[in-house]
């Protein structure tokens, strides 16, 4: 995986951990996306185990022996936003909003490769629910950017990275 998201394997250790933490960010946040997308649907709900390590070492935890914070920390603090665009496996566009108001949006969805917009569209989500807003046009492994507005404030382009939509690509 670290090689499709980079285009190269690091060689030296200082590069292979910053890669994989990077790595271990988008899996996370793809993760909790993932789940926050099925809100109320009896999908929801996540437990985080192993936050710290007990140990040194090269594991899934997102903060380390020694009480740094890896990328993966701030990945999930990013991803439990009141508001969020994201896309499920299954290539739709969902989004969430857990405020208790309405709230107006636009995303866009572009391959990054290609450069070629794959979804977009305005929308309004109820207070407190997730809504599906469509299906990416697009297959196959790569890397998408989602530009969302929500609430009149735009969140940075963000990389859904080696996305394989499931069984299709």
């Amino acid at each position: 995986e670290i090689k499709i998201m980079f285009g190269t394997c690091p060689t030296n250790l200082a590069e292979f951990v910053e890669a994989s933490q990077m790595l271990q960010a988008e899996a996370y946040k793809t993760w909790v996306e993932n789940y926050r997308t099925y809100k109320f649907n009896g999908k929801n709900g996540l437990v985080f185990w192993n936050m710290r390590e007990g140990w040194p070492g090269f594991n899934e935890c997102v903060v380390d022996f020694y009480g740094r914070r890896k990328l993966g920390y701030y990945a999930i603090g990013n991803v439990h936003r009141n508001q969020l665009v994201a896309i499920r496996e299954d290539g739709r566009v969902v989004t969430v909003n857990d405020t208790r108001r309405a709230v107006k949006g636009a995303v866009t969805v572009t391959d990054r490769i290609s450069g070629r917009t794959v979804f977009e569209k305005t929308y309004e989500v109820p207070a407190n629910a997730a809504l599906e807003l469509g299906e990416v046009a697009w297959r196959g492994r790569g890397i998408l950017d989602i530009d969302y507005e929500q609430d009149g404030v735009r969140r940075p382009r963000r990389p859904v990275a080696c996305r394989l939509i499931a069984g299709r690509g």
